[in-house]
């Protein structure tokens, strides 16, 4: 029982066989439903409901523009969740054309970084579909409207050296 115990911490479907004689083939045999429930699971369905502003700046390391914008969306359950995402690149951005109100499906990675002994997570979308929307391709961004407006009650405002804003994103 503990041996099976073990193969479900890792992943693995429980086996008859033990595990150093197993084949490669019979490993990810055992291993590609976990696989598969992994990425289905790093989905979240709903609503936009607060688009932020779209923050820029120039990397140190490359000398290139970068531009990350985020968003807030919330799901329809009992007790709704919600959750700040951000896409990552201008062309990312405008691929996507996130509106207020859409209902979306957002595939995300989730990454930690660490800054003066805290950490900090990420959630940065990578594909986004609209819910119930055909398989059409990325919908172009409207005629003079790059972006939608944030909402300024929402969206707090630091300017560049405060000395109160002392994180470093």
């Amino acid at each position: 029982e503990a041996t099976e115990d073990i193969e479900k911490m890792a992943a693995i479907l429980p086996t008859e066989k033990s595990y150093l004689k197993l084949s490669i083939f019979d490993i990810w045999k055992s291993r590609i439903p976990w696989l598969l429930l992994l990425m289905i699971s790093a989905t979240f369905t709903g609503k936009i409901i607060h688009i932020g502003q779209e923050r820029g700046g120039v990397s140190k390391t490359t000398g290139n523009e970068w531009k990350v914008q985020e968003y807030v969306i919330e799901d329809h359950s009992q007790y709704p969740k919600k959750m700040c995402f951000e896409v990552f690149g201008t062309d990312r951005i405008n691929q996507f054309n996130i509106q207020m109100g859409e209902e979306l499906t957002v595939s995300f990675d989730i990454d930690a970084r660490q800054w003066q002994d805290r950490w900090f997570n990420t959630i940065r979308a990578w594909k986004v579909e609209r819910v119930g929307a055909q398989a059409a391709g990325p919908q172009p961004a409207p005629e003079g409207v790059p972006f939608p407006p944030a909402d300024q009650a929402a969206s707090a405002q630091f300017i560049q050296g405060d000395e109160k804003d002392d994180l470093p994103f």
